[in-house]
Formats: structure tokens, C-alpha cells, sequence
């Protein structure tokens, strides 16, 4: 019996999607009053399964435009041109007028753009030049917002990765395009999301940057124990006719530290085992399938880590044994062997990798559980 559908490595949908209820009612109410959002959260915490779980249920059109592979001002442009046009052609059926509205609001643009239908549905737009990449992106969506208010309609766009903006040349000026449209839009409601909390957090929290303050911040942290104790337990019952036990539950919740893709794919390993194995659901049981899960995640997290400096991997080895506060002390010197300068410039690196985090009481730990024992069972050959 398959069980991806209880516990998904990608996205949680339907219900599988769990415990996220006051961040989906604020987001909600954000989309409602029109205010932007900044999602932060670390990587494989859920944040594209909240937003698009919310945005089904509104029943909003909306796109979903990923940043992540662009590597040019004019790669951005593209997807979020395309990323226009595919919220254009869904929201608005009689496409004559599209192409009408089309035709008499870019004949007053300084630039030719070409207007088509892909298709019979599809509605295409594309600058004659890309010379000024800014200002295509800050017309389309001048184009957008036209074309929502003649239809009645409103609209969200979900940019993920949204950091990888600032690898391109004209980094500055798209952002400068998309405040310009973001603050006086009506229609449109941007949610903004990304891998690297730190990059992001600059992007939008440095008074020297573009979109200060354009956006309000709801951080995502870990679901609540109760949450996944009852998820559990309910599919356990259906699909094995089994009353989980609270002790392996806890097991669980302790070894995947509730990081949601980890909490699943353990899951998934322990619902295999079980059907697999004809054992009892017991802690030992739950241990086994955590091995299985490091042993099998180990190669591709070894080729992962080895793009990390030494002294970089020094410091997760030396966080895979426990948190730590005094991370630039003489134990902590002696231990990694390294000076507190070069502690210093591996914990701010690994910070914005997005690899470890520090905790209100200022101890460092490394985030994914999978990752951190992974480093402690291979610590010899990643070091090596």
C-alpha cells in the first residue's frame, strides 16, 4: 500500500496538511486587505504548501512564479511576464476583449510589445526589446492591474525564491519596479517567499533596499506536537487498523524534531516498516526507520555538504552533538581548532545558507535533523 498521500515529501495538500491554522487565517486575512507578505521559514518548512492550500480554497486566481534557476535580469523578466499572462488568461474568459484592452493600453507604451493568443486560450505578451528589463516587468503589470479592474477581479502572485533577485545586474531596479507597482496596486496582492531567511530579511527589512517595509513578515515555526499526535493517530487507524502508541508517537516527534519533511519521510519509513516487517509499533521500531532514513539520505547529503569549506564543516560537526552558546569560546577553539574570527565568518555563512539557526537563548543548532545525524554518523569522511 502506497502512503505518499499521508505523508508527502513535496506538497501538503488536502488532508495532509495540518496545523498551520493561524497562519493560514492571518495570511488570509492579509490577501483580503490587500497587504503584501514576506514568508520566512526555513527551507522545507511548508511555506509554499500554506499559501497554495490558501489560495485553493479562496478560490483566487494566482500564479506561482519560482525565481530559483534565474540567473539574469532577463530570466526574472520572463517568468514574471509569463507568470502575467497565465493569471490573465485564467481569470479572464472572453479573450476578444483581453486582446482589445491589450492593444489600446501598450499603443501608449514608449516600446512595441506584440499581443497574441496561444492557442484559443492563452493570452501572450512580449516587449519587442529587452533593453530596459525594469520597465517591461513594471508595465506588464501596469497591464495587469488594467485588465483585473475591467474584469472585477483580483489577483495574487506567489514569488518563491524571491532572493535570487539580487544575483542579477539590474537586481536594484526590479525591485524598485515591483514597489512601484506593489504600493499603488489594488488588484494585485504579492506573497513572497524564499530559501535564505537572511537575504530576504535584508531585502525587505534594510532601509537602504527597494522593498523596505513593503511587505508584512509572518514567520513560520514548528507545528504543534497535538497537531501531528492526532494526524497520526487517525491515519494509523485507517490505513493499518492500528492505535498507534503515545510513546512511539513521542519518538517521533523527538527524532525528527518536528521539521515537517522530516517528520513525514520518517513516517513514511516507519508506516513501511511496519507493513514490511510485521513487527510491533514500537520506539525500537521508530529508531530502525530513522537509521534507514539517514543511511539512505547520506550520499546525497555528503555531495551537499561537500561544497562547504572545512572550517564551515568543522562547526556543524562540532553543533551535530549538541546546541551550543559559546560558539566563539576557548572550549569551542580547542574543539574545532579554529580561531574565533574564523568560527565568526562560519556561523554568519552557515546562518545565511540557511543551515543553522540561533535560538532566544543564543544557542546555535543545525536545523534539519537529517542533516545534523548524518554529520554525526559520517562526521570522519565528510571532514576527511
Amino acid at each position: 500500500m502506497a502512503y505518499d498521500n499521508y505523508f508527502p515529501l513535496g506538497l501538503a495538500k488536502g488532508k495532509a496538511f495540518i496545523g498551520r491554522i493561524e497562519d493560514a487565517e492571518w495570511l488570509n486575512k492579509n490577501i483580503d486587505t490587500g497587504i503584501h507578505t514576506l514568508l520566512l521559514a526555513p527551507r522545507r518548512y511548508g511555506k509554499s504548501s500554506l499559501v497554495l492550500n490558501v489560495l485553493e480554497n479562496k478560490k483566487l486566481d494566482y500564479v506561482e512564479i519560482d525565481l530559483q534557476l534565474c540567473r539574469s535580469g532577463k530570466s526574472v523578466e520572463m517568468k514574471i511576464i509569463r507568470g502575467i499572462e497565465q493569471i490573465i488568461s485564467t481569470a479572464i474568459k472572453e479573450k476578444d476583449k483581453v486582446i482589445q484592452s491589450a492593444k489600446r493600453f501598450f499603443g501608449k507604451s514608449k516600446k512595441q510589445w506584440d499581443i497574441g493568443l496561444k492557442g484559443l486560450v492563452h493570452v501572450t505578451i512580449e516587449p519587442e526589446k529587452h533593453d530596459d528589463i525594469a520597465e517591461n516587468i513594471l508595465t506588464a503589470l501596469q497591464f495587469l492591474e488594467v485588465s483585473l479592474k475591467e474584469a472585477g477581479k483580483k489577483a495574487v502572485i506567489f514569488i518563491d525564491e524571491m532572493q535570487e533577485i539580487i544575483n542579477v545586474n539590474e537586481s536594484d531596479e526590479i525591485q524598485g519596479a515591483i514597489r512601484h507597482f506593489a504600493q499603488k496596486s489594488e488588484r494585485v496582492i504579492f506573497i513572497f517567499s524564499g530559501s535564505s531567511r537572511r537575504l530576504l530579511q535584508q531585502m525587505f527589512n534594510d532601509n537602504a533596499k527597494p522593498l523596505y517595509q513593503l511587505c508584512d513578515n509572518v514567520t513560520l515555526g514548528k507545528i504543534e506536537p497535538r497537531y501531528y499526535t492526532a494526524y497520526i493517530k487517525k491515519v494509523a487507524k485507517q490505513s493499518l487498523d492500528l492505535i498507534m502508541p503515545n510513546d512511539v508517537i513521542n519518538e517521533i516527534l523527538t527524532l525528527s524534531e518536528r521539521h515537517p519533511r522530516r517528520l513525514y519521510h520518517l513516517c513514511l519509513y516507519v508506516w513501511r516498516l511496519l507493513e514490511t516487517t510485521k513487527k510491533k509499533a514500537d520506539i525500537t521500531l521508530v529508531q530502525d526507520a530513522w537509521h534507514k532514513l539517514i543511511f539512505s539520505e547520506a550520499k546525497s547529503i555528503r555531495y551537499f555538504l561537500s561544497k562547504f569549506n572545512n572550517s564551515q564543516l568543522k562547526i556543524m560537526a562540532y553543533l551535530s552533538l549538541e546546541s551550543n552558546k559559546g560558539l566563539t569560546s576557548k572550549e569551542a577553539q580547542v574543539a574545532t581548532n579554529l580561531s574565533s574570527t574564523a568560527i565568526s565568518k562560519a556561523l554568519n555563512s552557515l546562518e545565511e545558507e540557511d543551515l543553522i539557526e540561533c535560538d532566544e537563548d543564543g544557542a546555535y543548532h543545525i536545523i534539519d535533523p537529517v542533516i545534523r545525524d548524518t554529520i554525526n554518523f559520517y562526521e570522519k569522511e565528510i571532514l576527511a
